[in-house]
C-alpha cells in the first residue's frame, strides 16, 4: 500500500491506494485499485465537502476526468479537528496509472467556497512484491 497526504487551506488529504488484481471482460483486461482517503479538519470550523474532481490517468495514454457532488453519495460535514474517511476504487486499461484531482468545499461560518488539492497517487499493479 502506498500513502500520500497533501495540506491545503487547513484541510490534510491522506490517500492510500492498493492493487486489487484484474479482470477480463472478453479480450479487454481490466486492472482495479481500491484507495482509501481520509479528509483531517485542523481549522476552528466545520466544513462540509460539497464535490470531487478527479483527473484519472492510464499509462496507455487515456484521460479521463470524473467529477460530481460529494463522495460515495455523501456530502459530509467535517467538525473542527475530526475527520472523514470513504473508500472507493478505479478500473485502469494498463498496470499502472494514477490519479489527483480536488474538493470543493464550503466553510459553514463564513459560507466561504474553497477547493484543497487531493495528493497524486499511484495505481500501479504489484504482482512482483510479496
Amino acid at each position: 500500500m502506498q500513502t500520500n497526504s497533501l495540506s491545503t487551506s487547513g484541510i490534510t488529504v491522506s490517500v492510500e491506494s492498493k492493487f486489487d488484481g484484474d479482470v477480463k471482460e472478453g479480450i479487454i483486461v481490466k486492472y482495479l485499485f481500491s484507495y482509501q482517503i481520509t479528509i483531517f479538519n485542523s481549522l476552528d470550523v466545520s466544513v462540509q465537502l460539497l464535490s470531487r474532481k478527479w483527473n484519472i490517468f492510464d499509462s496507455i495514454g487515456d484521460h479521463h476526468t470524473v467529477q460530481g457532488e460529494g463522495v460515495i453519495g455523501q456530502q459530509p460535514i467535517i467538525k473542527p479537528q475530526h475527520t472523514f474517511t470513504y473508500a472507493s476504487w478505479c478500473p485502469l486499461l494498463s498496470s499502472f496509472g494514477y490519479m489527483e484531482g480536488h474538493y470543493s468545499m464550503l466553510n459553514l461560518v463564513t459560507n466561504e467556497h474553497f477547493n484543497i488539492e487531493i495528493p497524486r497517487f499511484e495505481l500501479t499493479a504489484d504482482w512482483f512484491k510479496n
